[in-house]
């Protein structure tokens, strides 16, 4: 249909449509940007009021006197001592979690193990026990062994009811671990 037109027409056809794809072009811009800065304004805000707090707490700490931080750093000092001293005295516990990693690397095909539970007893020696069920009572000795020879406990109780069936075994066990 523009074939049918003048050039001047022409002319004045594309100018207009140009015009009217810039200016549609600086609308869909100008609405971007009011959108933008509605989204942004309160992050900005926000910002603004959390620079005001912090230079305020920085002036705070600077107006502080030298005597009350000097105060505090001696006492920093002798809890530093006396944590020292109580740690020394503190034995040191391996986590459950390094004596069950051992415990299942050393589990044969036989053995299923359900339940692992850990806890302390009076003489702050963790306790940890173990329940499952056992193919064969090959199976649950030979377990057993392989735990007494990991040499991390000092008591290893399998109760010997455990043992009179010779096959499709529940069992209970209760390891001590040795003080470290």
């Amino acid at each position: 249909m523009i074939n049918f037109l003048s050039e001047k027409n022409k002319n004045n056809v594309k100018k207009e449509y140009s015009f009217r794809v810039f200016t549609l072009f600086l609308i869909i811009f100008s609405l971007t940007m009011v959108f933008v800065s509605v989204f942004l304004s309160p992050a900005h805000i926000l910002s603004i009021y959390r620079k005001s707090v912090i230079s305020n707490q920085l002036g705070m700490v600077k107006e502080s006197p030298v005597s009350k931080s000097s105060v505090s750093l001696e006492d920093v000092k002798k809890i530093n001592e006396i944590v020292k001293v109580i740690s020394s005295a503190t034995v040191y516990q391996k986590p459950a979690s390094d004596f069950i990693k051992r415990i299942l690397n050393s589990k044969n095909s036989a053995i299923t193990i359900s339940f692992i539970s850990s806890d302390f007893d009076t003489n702050n020696n963790m306790r940890i026990s173990l329940r499952g069920f056992s193919k064969t009572r090959d199976g649950l000795t030979k377990f057993v062994k392989d735990i007494k020879s990991l040499n991390l406990f000092s008591g290893v109780d399998l109760p010997i009811s455990s043992l009179v069936k010779s096959s499709d075994i529940d069992f209970s066990i209760n390891l001590t671990t040795k003080i470290q």
